[in-house]
């Protein structure tokens, strides 16, 4: 799901922070996740219970919109999904996905960014709260010299 709302935010911005800042926006979404998981077995449906939407207007920090999911249950799920206008007007697209640390197999939050040719990794970060994403987000995109441990390239458009 996470990848097709990416695609959706990158390849319609404008959009996407418009459906997501109205009221309704939270009834589309729960409406996409039910019918993305119709397709889907049985016992591969994740309830949407969880599912919101957080918006940001323009004001001191740059405008944004974040999904969150029902908590994550296995490796690459995510937590929240959002698109953040840099300072420039440009808008990025990262998420908050569930992975597991190598050398003792816990869980750990890992900052992902979804671009047109691929996927960031910004490595492990902070625990999974929507203000700690709020915030690495806007690190990262106020840091014209911030980059990412690694990159996957991907089309997503």
């Amino acid at each position: 799901m996470k990848y097709l709302l990416a695609r959706l935010m990158l390849t319609e911005p404008e959009e996407t922070f418009a459906l997501y800042r109205e009221a309704d926006g939270g009834v589309f979404l729960l409406r996409l996740w039910e019918h993305v998981a119709s397709d889907l077995p049985e016992l591969d449906r994740i309830p949407g219970k969880g599912l919101s939407i957080w918006y940001r207007p323009e004001g001191e920090e740059s405008e944004a919109v974040v999904l969150t999911f029902p908590p994550p249950q296995a490796r690459s799920e995510a937590w929240y999904l959002g698109a953040f206008r840099n300072p420039d007007g440009n808008i990025r697209i990262f998420c908050l996905e569930r992975g597991i640390d190598p050398l003792t197999q816990e869980p750990l939050a890992i900052l992902a960014e979804f671009r047109p040719d691929g996927r960031a990794n910004w490595g492990p970060t902070n625990e999974p709260r929507l203000d700690y994403f709020v915030e690495d987000v806007d690190a990262i995109i106020h840091d014209p010299s911030a980059t990412p441990m690694a990159f996957t390239a991907i089309s997503m458009i």
